[in-house]
């Protein structure tokens, strides 16, 4: 898989203390996503979300 984006936002994310597991193919059709867990965010989670092509 080509580096983008997401993976560097992941890898940043990792770099600073927070765990989300590499990016993977998302619901919507073209995008992949990861997500920092809520626990680690004061209760609210967030993804991360790439359009890819």
């Amino acid at each position: 898989m080509v580096a983008g984006p997401l993976d560097a936002a992941a890898a940043l994310a990792r770099e600073r203390g927070f765990s989300c597991p590499p990016p993977s193919p998302g619901v919507i059709p073209g995008t992949r996503r990861t997500t920092i867990p809520a626990a680690e965010l004061g209760g609210v989670a967030m993804q991360l979300l790439e359009y890819a092509g």
